[in-house]
């Protein structure tokens, strides 16, 4: 059954996905022989759009299911289990998919939030009215993909990069995720800082057993070759990063970012960066998708192909 957000679709996985038939890297040394590979346990080539261009972007939610995007038209949302592609396509041609957020668990589905734009014509002339719309899609292999409406859109509500919200109320700036409820969740944060002047919100770290919840600002500096990472108060880190090195990843007490081939890891508990470990030979880390018990799944560029790669995390880094 093929369906534009109501109904889900199974098709053949081929075409849409391919898993490399390559033996995995297993666990030893880089050719420079400082730092350590880790196991690559999946591997796969994501499709490219038109013109060769990558149109598929990956999220994972906190059970492991991965959500993939494909861009090119008509977008569409998939779920893979085995040989079977669940997909998802947008609703109409008017409405378009926009602002993927990092994800979590709510029961026992898997979750996803977007953000939708709707365009309305009138009958004297057209006019483009911004309709923000907070949406979960949730997965089961019973009923597939499904997709329901959450809130609109609040005044002064701003929605940035990784899902993450931002709410300007009398001069006070609230930050809170995108699944968050903004009434009960949004941590309250003083920007009045100098140490934060230029920097960017790029995550909010919840932990069940700690008091604080942390909210994660980074600054790109182009004269760093390497990041570092430091606490201005309890609940506000500000890291100071590179341009070159991927978006930052924030999961429970670790902030992950990549570099190259290469995976930084900084311990926000102790404030410590560890040791680099390295994801293959010669791939190149585009995207940190998300971290799964002892697994972390990156999106990496080899040549002019894109691939999904899932490798396990040393002891330590999770």
């Amino acid at each position: 059954m093929s369906i534009v957000f109501i109904l889900c679709t199974s098709l053949s996985l081929a075409g849409l996905l391919t898993t490399t038939n390559s033996d995995p890297l297993l666990l030893g040394m880089s050719k420079d022989k400082k730092v350590q590979v880790l196991e690559v346990i999946k591997k796969e080539l994501l499709p490219k759009g038109r013109k060769g261009r990558h149109a598929t972007a990956a999220y994972q939610v906190e059970d492991g299911t991965i959500f993939y995007r494909v861009r090119y038209p008509p977008d569409k949302l998939l779920v893979v289990r085995g040989e079977n592609v669940t997909v998802k396509k947008k609703s109409s041609p008017n409405c378009r998919m926009t602002a993927f957020t990092t994800v979590e668990r709510t029961g026992m589905h898997s979750t996803l939030r977007q953000r939708i734009i709707r365009r309305r014509t009138t009958s004297k002339m057209r006019m483009a009215v911004s309709e923000l719309q907070i949406c979960k899609a949730s997965f089961t292999p019973t009923d597939g993909i499904t997709v329901t409406h959450l809130r609109n859109a609040l005044e002064n509500e701003e929605f940035l990069p990784g899902g993450l919200c931002t709410r300007n109320e009398d001069g006070t700036l609230y930050v809170y995720r995108m699944s968050d409820d903004p009434d009960v969740d949004a941590i309250y944060v003083d920007t009045s800082s100098d140490d934060l002047y230029g920097a960017s919100l790029v995550g909010v770290e919840r932990r069940k057993c700690y008091p604080i919840n942390v909210v994660v600002f980074e600054i790109r500096d182009d004269s760093l070759n390497k990041p570092s990472a430091r606490r201005l108060i309890d609940s506000v880190i500000l890291l100071e990063v590179p341009p070159s090195f991927s978006p930052s990843f924030i999961r429970d007490s670790f902030v992950y970012l990549g570099n190259v081939e290469k995976l930084l890891t900084l311990n926000t508990d102790t404030m410590e960066f560890l040791p680099s470990v390295q994801i293959g030979d010669s791939a190149t880390i585009i995207n940190i998708v998300g971290v799964h018990k002892d697994e972390i799944t990156v999106t990496v560029k080899e040549g002019e192909d894109s691939y999904l790669i899932s490798v396990r995390l040393l002891d330590g880094y999770f």
